[in-house]
Order: C-alpha cells, then sequence, then structure tokens
C-alpha cells in the first residue's frame, strides 16, 4: 500500500516538475527574439561609434541611442546566460522581423537624403520651421550685412532672410554658401537651360522630419554639373519675388511655378567632398 503510494506521489510530483518546466520554457524567449535584439542593438553601437548615426539623427540624441542600445545588448546578453540550457531556435515570427533591420543597417545601410528626396521632404519656403517661423506675424530682425564684403552662410539662414526679413536689402551681397546641385525643384519642376539648384536639408530629429532650403543659381557652369555634387558657392545675390517676376507670378497661382527662393549669380562654383554633417 505504502509502495502504491509512494508510486503515485512520484509520479505526481513529476508531472508537477514537467509542467514546471513547459511553463519556464513557454516564457523563455526563443534564440531567433534574442539574436535579433542583439544584433540590432549592436548595430546601433556600431553607427554611433563610426559616426554614421549622424545620417539618421541629430547629434542631440547620438548619446541617447547609444545608452538604449548598450542597455539592450547588456539586457539580452543577460537573457542569454541565464537561459542557455532552454534556448531553442524554435518558430517564431517576431524574432526575424526584427532581425530585417538590422541586417539591412549593416549591408545596406541608406546614405544622408539628397536630391532624390527632394519631393518627399518639406520645402522651407512651404512650412517655415527655422528660428524666422516663431509664429509671430512680426518681421524678424537680421543682422545687417556689410557692403563689400563676402560673407558665409548658410542657405537656411540665406532663405530666411530673403523670405521673413528685407528682401530688396539681400539684392547685391555677396555669399559664400555650401550645398549640392539639384536639376529639379522639390516640386519636381526641372530647372530653367543655364540654371540649377543648391539644396540643404535640416532635420530637427531624425530624416523622416527633413526640411529643404535652397537656391537658385543662375549660372550654365552650375547647369552642367552632376546630380548631388557637393559644391561651395561664391556669388552675389539677386533677389527675385512672385511681384517683380511674372513667371514666379503665374507659377505660384498655378501651384507649381518657380519656387520662392533666392536667386544667386555665381562667380566661383567649386567641387567639393560632401560634409562629414551633410545637414543644417
Amino acid at each position: 500500500m505504502n509502495d502504491r503510494g509512494d508510486g503515485v506521489h512520484a509520479q505526481h510530483h513529476h508531472g508537477d516538475h514537467t509542467h514546471e518546466e513547459m511553463h519556464a520554457e513557454a516564457h523563455t524567449p526563443s534564440a531567433w527574439t534574442l539574436l535579433a535584439w542583439l544584433a540590432l542593438s549592436s548595430c546601433c553601437i556600431g553607427l554611433v561609434a563610426s559616426g554614421r548615426v549622424g545620417t539618421y539623427l541629430r547629434p542631440l540624441w547620438h548619446p541617447v541611442l547609444l545608452i538604449v542600445a548598450v542597455v539592450v545588448a547588456a539586457a539580452t546578453g543577460w537573457i542569454c546566460w541565464e537561459q542557455r540550457h532552454r534556448l531553442r531556435l524554435r518558430g517564431d515570427r517576431v524574432g526575424p522581423l526584427v532581425l530585417i533591420p538590422a541586417c539591412v543597417v549593416a549591408l545596406c545601410a541608406p546614405q544622408a537624403l539628397g536630391g532624390g528626396m527632394l519631393q518627399a521632404t518639406t520645402q522651407a519656403a512651404d512650412t517655415p520651421r527655422s528660428a524666422a517661423g516663431t509664429g509671430s506675424h512680426r518681421q524678424p530682425r537680421f543682422a545687417p550685412l556689410a557692403a563689400g564684403e563676402v560673407h558665409p552662410l548658410t542657405l537656411e539662414n540665406l532663405s530666411d532672410r530673403y523670405l521673413f526679413g528685407d528682401a530688396g536689402a539681400l539684392d547685391g551681397v555677396e555669399v559664400d554658401v555650401e550645398g549640392f546641385i539639384a536639376h529639379h525643384t522639390s516640386t519636381g519642376q526641372a530647372a530653367p537651360p543655364g540654371e540649377a539648384y543648391l539644396y540643404r536639408f535640416k532635420i530637427y530629429c531624425c530624416a523622416a522630419d527633413a526640411i529643404s532650403y535652397g537656391a537658385i543659381l543662375r549660372s550654365a557652369d552650375a547647369a552642367h554639373l552632376p546630380e548631388e555634387q557637393w559644391v561651395r558657392v561664391r556669388g552675389t545675390v539677386r533677389t527675385r519675388t512672385p511681384h517683380t517676376d511674372p513667371g514666379a507670378a503665374q507659377g505660384a497661382a498655378a501651384g507649381a511655378g518657380t519656387p520662392a527662393m533666392v536667386v544667386i549669380e555665381p562667380h566661383s562654383i567649386t567641387p567639393i567632398e560632401a560634409p562629414d554633417d551633410p545637414y543644417l
């Protein structure tokens, strides 16, 4: 009788043990999931360490991404060690999906935004989000630019002065700006003969919220430069607005004309390497 009871007790104990093991296994992440998170966090750490993360994020967010990636990698490594005897490459739908972006970043990381993304991003003239676009109707104040000097400006600063400041005061000013060449506008309109466009993007958080700043280059030399060639331009500003340019006014009314961009007549156009930080 006791032997029978002991057998039942042992069988019951064995059943409980199996149930506990099954319960623990069910709550153990699959090896695919852990591998995916480890690969993704490692890619993020590599992007920050190499500086390539600047293609996607503003420098402000680089430390945040690094901290999150290190925490995820450490947590994943700890789980792998704790569950090393239970890990199985069982069927899992989430793990391979997380592994896909890690493989994309590792094998063919996208380049910085260029001319091909102009139509997919906002143009500064359409939605001003720079320092000038404060929501106030009061005209912003800009420091005057002395005559007879060459003024190094960003395309953002030049565009803000033209769009929100005294455009007439810019006429005849000598400037030095950098950007990449484009032969179409953000609306897809091709540049007229003897002209090209100079663009540069600004991102506020990541590449998804990029906004483009541009200028018109009246130069046959610029018109023959390859698309997305980075250049340094020194030239004279010639202001052109819908009120002084009938073609631009008609285009603005039609919604597909020449965008409201400042015009530069270049004295020199120097091809340069793309900057380490391509964004404003």
